[in-house]
């Protein structure tokens, strides 16, 4: 696996570098990201986790393919710029989800307090219908 840089576009305000590789993967399958990941930090001589990957474009027939590589200046650019896989929340553990999910005490009682307030709706439909009923 061949890594070419074909374009490097610096954007101040996000606080990132854009690069644009070409990868040749001769007799090969197409590369995993992780190994674009490494090859890309052994190359830009960046850290691991600033670096982010988007759209690997494989090119049918061809053992070609781009791929756009975001280089975060900072982590804290990072965590505010970069765009968060969702996925990953999917493999997480059905036991680390449900603590997650876990409600803590204060919604519990606002349901309670919900529970009378329908109660008071009920009562008054039941009063306007006797009300009807004496008129008639």
């Amino acid at each position: 696996m061949k890594l070419q840089l074909v374009t490097e576009t610096k954007q101040p305000l996000l606080s990132r570098k854009e690069l644009v590789y070409n990868i040749d993967h001769a007799k090969e399958s197409t590369p995993s990201l992780t190994a674009i990941k490494k090859a890309v930090v052994e190359q830009t001589k960046a850290k691991e986790p600033l670096v982010v990957l988007h759209g690997l474009q494989a090119s049918f027939g061809s053992s070609t393919s781009k791929i756009v590589v975001n280089i975060y200046d900072t982590e804290a650019a990072h965590k505010q710029f970069a765009i968060i896989d969702k996925k990953k929340n999917r493999n997480k553990k059905p036991e680390e989800k449900k603590e997650e999910a876990k409600p803590t005490g204060k919604p519990a009682e606002e349901k309670k307090e919900e529970k009378p307030a329908e109660v008071k709706v009920e009562e008054k439909k039941e009063e306007v219908k006797t009300e009807e009923k004496k008129e008639e």
